[in-house]
């Protein structure tokens, strides 16, 4: 909640130039969604990797094997974490109203789609921390 709070304060900061450009201005909200989303489907890529380390582990030379699952274990914690802790951010940043329940009800619908456990944990994550602000009858039609 704390950095939730911190981004709130900062909407007030004034609009600033565009990296790389002499006119074009940019709010830090849109900085802020950009980079959430960003993050976001960042988290669904890292499933990949873990997929390759996976398959590494498969082939590897049993000399080898113990080092490769410690690698994909603690590789897998923290890809968990990191997908949790932005979970947890951007279910508090619609809590201070700087995302839309339809961004939120986008986020929800991708982390059904994928159906693995880390999607599932992720989306009971995401309820968990919105679930009584997005339920209301206006979203009864997006469900």
């Amino acid at each position: 909640p704390q950095y939730a709070q911190l981004c709130h304060d900062m909407l007030k900061l004034p609009k600033v130039l565009k990296e790389g450009s002499e006119t074009e201005t940019i709010t830090f909200r849109a900085v802020l969604l950009t980079k959430c989303q960003k993050e976001f489907e960042e988290d669904k890529k890292n499933e990949g990797t873990l997929d390759e380390r996976r398959k590494e582990l498969e082939t590897a030379p049993e000399d080898r094997k113990a080092e490769l699952k410690e690698l994909l274990r603690s590789e897998t914690t923290r890809i968990r974490r990191r997908s949790m802790g932005n979970i947890r951010f951007i279910g508090e940043l619609f809590k201070f109203k700087m995302l839309t329940e339809t961004i939120m009800h986008d986020c929800i619908f991708k982390l059904l789609k994928i159906r693995d456990d880390d999607s599932i944990e992720c989306l009971c994550k995401l309820l968990d921390t919105i679930g009584k602000d997005l339920d209301c009858a206006k979203a009864k039609p997006r469900m």
